[in-house]
């Protein structure tokens, strides 16, 4: 299992910020790579699905935690094994986001979605994004 693990403070209210990152239309704006994301079925609630386009393949999610404005936590539904838990944590007026990232393979070598994920600076442009936005 690889595991790696990001963490940003960010200038946004909790609320604001869950409902930004929690809203699949806005990753293509933060998350590297990234160029559409559409649900599956359900929408925000544990259980439900949505699939996302980065270069020409199609990844379907799950969510398997949704607890508002504390933690989300979605799940590859095929081929690797890829976990990303978002905790939020109230810091003033500002959040602290986590992101901890695991990947379950047999493989030894580094596994080029968790490289990619975790070596870019989402979060980081997650934060420029946001704070440079008003």
């Amino acid at each position: 299992m690889i595991q790696a693990m990001q963490e940003v403070e960010i200038n946004w209210p909790i609320k604001a910020l869950f409902n930004y990152v929690a809203d699949i239309t806005n990753h293509t704006f933060w998350k590297n790579g990234t160029l559409d994301a559409v649900w599956v079925n359900g929408k925000n609630e544990s259980g439900a699905t949505f699939m996302e386009l980065s270069g020409d393949q199609y990844t379907e999610y799950q969510i398997t935690e949704f607890i508002p404005y504390q933690r989300r936590v979605i799940c590859s539904t095929e081929g690797v094994s890829e976990t990303y838990a978002f905790d939020f944590e109230p810091k003033g007026q500002h959040t602290i986001l986590r992101l901890s990232v695991q990947v379950q393979t047999k493989i030894s070598a580094r596994v080029p979605g968790i490289a990619a994920f975790v070596g870019s600076d989402d979060l980081l442009r997650l934060k420029e994004i946001l704070e440079n936005e008003n």
